[in-house]
């Protein structure tokens, strides 16, 4: 072998260094930062997170593509022992790899099991103490795919899953989706906004605004439920919407002065937006909304912004500050 053979065969096994930088952070991994969040990659994933940047700064790409054109040309000229060489960095670098990937993916698995046994047994007792047996018997909880302190939960009362968040240390459930999940599967805002407009006397052409502040499925038997939070739930009242066929805004405002007064005389809490607010449509389209602010805190005195919605014929109304006392 000539020695001009010897340095480009030198060259050629220079060119594996890059690769052992993928062989350790295989073993030992890899810190990743995104954006504001920081965490730590083991196995495959921060593989492939190494190879990405190693072939977005083209390190890789340019070892690979002089490593395939140099045995190309030499595949004729190489001797026994440079074979030998070469098929041994190769199978370092791959079987190190694969089994490093291996050894966490199967560890990870291993502790992904665990973690899920006892992680049962504590999102079973949670539900089982904080909303009864009824959500506990039966319920399903989802494995994971990777080490998380997520679970995705199905219960026998919902059609569809709710999370709960585990401490990652103490496996104890500190937060679970179930009300919010809840509410929304039965639209508690929408149920609780009909049973409010029909307390309040309201036309069938109008129905109350409401959200759904809070609710304790506890208070209420499982067969009760959802109507039983009507009578339960914490809410607040955002206003109304009122469906019409045409646009009158002497109307309209009449509607709301009617509102402004029931809620005085009843005494409820103003909207934890500070104001009101009130939409109109007209045949099944928004053509007006308007914001009730109170006047220097007063709850007899209010000031009306209207606002207009764009259509193809431009702006439905013309926006216009009113004030109304009683």
């Amino acid at each position: 072998m000539s020695k001009g053979a010897k340095i480009w065969f030198g060259i050629f096994l220079i060119s594996f260094l890059p690769y052992l930088y993928i062989v350790w952070v295989s073993i030992v991994g890899m810190e990743f930062s995104w954006f504001f969040s920081t965490e730590y990659l083991l196995g495959a994933e921060a593989v492939c997170v190494a190879l990405f940047f190693g072939c977005v700064i083209p390190v890789y790409p340019i070892v690979l593509i002089f490593q395939i054109i140099y045995i190309f040309l030499n595949r004729r000229k190489l001797t026994k022992v440079q074979k030998k060489i070469m098929i041994s960095a190769y199978t370092f670098v791959i079987g190190v790899t694969a089994l490093a990937c291996a050894g966490h993916a199967i560890k990870e698995y291993v502790t992904i099991r665990v973690n899920y046994k006892k992680d049962q047994v504590a999102i079973e007792e949670y539900f089982r103490e904080n909303y009864g047996d009824a959500f506990a018997d039966g319920m399903y909880i989802e494995m994971p795919k990777q080490d998380t302190y997520i679970y995705s939960v199905s219960t026998p009362l919902m059609e569809s899953k709710t999370s709960v968040w585990l401490h990652e240390e103490t496996r104890e459930v500190t937060l679970c989706g179930l009300e919010g999940d809840y509410m929304k599967e039965v639209n508690l805002d929408g149920m609780m906004g009909k049973h409010l407009s029909k307390q309040w006397g309201m036309p069938e052409n109008m129905q109350l605004n409401v959200k759904v502040e809070d609710i304790d499925l506890r208070m209420c038997e499982p067969d009760e439920l959802p109507h039983a939070l009507l009578d339960t739930c914490k809410y607040w009242i955002d206003g109304w919407t009122m469906e019409c066929s045409s646009y009158e805004e002497e109307q309209v405002v009449e509607k709301i002065e009617d509102f402004l007064k029931e809620y005085k005389r009843r005494g409820i809490l103003l909207s934890v937006n500070g104001y009101f607010k009130f939409y109109v449509c007209v045949n099944g389209e928004y053509h007006a909304s308007i914001v009730a602010y109170p006047v220097d805190g007063r709850d007899d005195k209010w000031e009306l912004h209207f606002d207009g919605y764009s259509n193809k014929n431009g702006r439905t109304i013309e926006d216009k500050v009113i004030h109304i006392e009683f």
